[in-house]
């Protein structure tokens, strides 16, 4: 109605701008001191587990150590920082660090018996943010727990400082690989992304428990314009990578998919080595975008033919590069895809266009970016 009507809207704080900086310079260090605890944490756990004084050497080689069944370098541990949070440790009693802060990062609940220790019984993974600094943690249970109503991972609780659904797993770690290969390697859990480091690859990035979101991909697209989703083949591994596409494409990446036949990457790089994963990757990947368009498509079924001309310009929308757009239409317009459609494609990306543009003038969005 403003745009319409040509009014410009004035934006202003709730509060002033004194108060608001107090509160972010108070919001800042508690976040900080949040984060320096979790270190502390996390260095803790490392140096008690007893992984480290466990390390063996043989033969001159670099010591390794037996985690959860996997034999890893030493190096790989302490670049990850992983440990096992024992049964009977109590981390509030010990009286090292604020318990306010324990609890109010998921360190310690309260429960019908008074306190507990939330990680217990579990190897520990510290999710680090992409400058390096502990945010949460991710637990898994071991394999000797056969226990179906204990769930395989728990996260720490959103705080200050963490929000499972805007960090990755093994972003600070494998950035510089991420950079030096060019793409990245989008996997699911953690030992996907350590095993394989641990045998020289080193560009994956892991979701923390959730399914990726539009702040996860901005993120990864700080480092790379390339990613490949690598999931297993299974139905549930399908449904998850349908979203990812979409997801790592709004965000301006270029896509690629690939499905292994059985287990995941840590049984992999343990099954054929990190040179046969990588050479698998390469060899299986598909375009991203062709995959999802012609998923479902059937030239018999007129609906499924909709859909996935659909599908194909919602996707389009999101591919800035107009060569690159123009590419992909004529892909997907060849006879054994989609076949002579490429007007009912720019039809449809036209409607999406008209659907999504803003009824605000560039004045308007800038005096929200600045005044909120």
């Amino acid at each position: 109605v403003a745009s319409d009507s040509k009014v410009e809207i004035h934006y202003e704080r709730k509060e002033n701008r004194v108060e608001w900086i107090a509160k972010e310079k108070e919001r800042s260090a508690r976040a900080a001191k949040m984060s320096e605890t979790l270190g502390f944490v996390a260095q803790y756990l490392y140096e008690n587990t007893g992984f480290k004084q466990a390390a063996l050497q043989i033969d001159n080689k670099e010591p390794v150590l037996n985690i959860d069944g996997r034999v890893l370098n030493k190096s790989t541990v302490d670049a990850f920082l992983i440990s096992f949070y024992k049964k009977d440790l109590k981390l509030i009693e010990l009286n090292a660090w604020d318990a306010q802060i324990l609890r109010e990062t998921g360190m310690v609940k309260d429960g019908q018996h008074g306190q507990y220790d939330t990680f217990r019984n579990r190897l520990m993974f510290p999710i680090l943010s992409h400058t390096g600094k502990v945010i949460g943690f991710g637990g898994r249970k071991p394999s000797s727990d056969t226990n179906k109503e204990n769930p395989k991972y728990i996260n720490s609780a959103d705080s200050e400082v963490y929000s499972k659904g805007k960090a990755l797993f093994g972003l600070y770690q494998n950035k510089k690989g991420i950079k030096d290969k060019e793409y990245a390697i989008l996997v699911e859990g953690y030992f996907d992304v350590v095993t394989p480091y641990d045998d020289g690859v080193q560009n994956l990035v892991a979701t923390c428990g959730t399914a990726l979101t539009d702040d996860q991909a901005r993120l990864l697209k700080r480092y790379t314009d390339d990613c490949v989703i690598l999931r297993d083949g299974d139905e549930a591994g399908m449904k998850a990578t349908l979203r990812d596409v979409e997801t790592l494409i709004r965000a301006g990446l270029k896509v690629k998919v690939c499905f292994l036949e059985s287990g995941d990457p840590d049984d992999f790089v343990r099954k054929h080595t990190g040179r046969g994963f990588i050479a698998f990757v390469e060899e299986k990947s598909l375009d991203a975008i062709v995959w999802r368009v012609m998923k479902d498509y059937d030239k018999t079924d007129i609906y499924k033919v909709e859909q996935s001309i659909k599908m194909a310009a919602k996707l389009l929308c999101d591919v800035k590069s107009p060569i690159l757009r123009d590419e992909y239409i004529r892909m997907l317009t060849k006879a054994d895809k989609l076949g002579n459609v490429a007007k009912s494609i720019k039809a449809e990306m036209s409607e999406l266009k008209k659907e999504t543009k803003s009824d605000l003038n560039p004045k308007q969005v800038q005096d929200i970016i600045k005044y909120g």
